[in-house]
């Protein structure tokens, strides 16, 4: 199929989802995916942001008191601000 090897101008396709995403979102919007020959990632997403917000869903990092970010880290990919 011209899907499978990314052939197309234009193609019509949804991306199911369940209640409780998991790895699966890999295979819909990673780089990793994107170079991948019949992957599900049809869109060819590749940005090292989207793939920092994938993980970020499929496990969030711990909060609490004894945890803090790497300065920067994930609050420049996905609030806005740094620290």
């Amino acid at each position: 199929m011209r899907t499978d090897a990314f052939d197309y101008d234009m193609t019509v396709g949804g991306a199911p989802q369940s209640l409780s995403p998991g790895n699966e979102q890999r295979d819909f919007w990673t780089c990793a995916e994107a170079q991948k020959p019949g992957s599900q990632n049809l869109s060819g997403i590749c940005d090292p942001v989207v793939d920092a917000l994938v993980e970020l869903l499929i496990a969030p990092p711990p909060t609490g008191p004894s945890w803090s970010p790497a300065p920067g880290r994930w609050t420049a990919c996905c609030s806005g601000t740094t620290t």
